[in-house]
């Protein structure tokens, strides 16, 4: 799983972009770019996305095939 799909789990959960991007300590436009495939996240920011992906909790809904 790549950061864009975390980007678009995240959002299907009820995340915005904004909440995203205050919880990895990078900018709105930087989260938005990153689920639109358009940029290639800092490590610390793929770490922080792992760690808000390993914290949502497991449903159906925020689970993709």
């Amino acid at each position: 799983m790549n950061a864009t799909q975390v980007t678009q789990i995240l959002k299907h959960a009820g995340w915005s972009d904004a909440a995203i991007a205050r919880a990895c300590g990078c900018s709105q436009p930087t989260i938005t770019r990153i689920r639109n495939g358009r940029s290639n996240p800092r490590e610390s920011t793929v770490i922080a996305l792992g760690k808000l992906l390993k914290d949502l909790p497991a449903s159906e809904e925020t689970i993709t095939p």
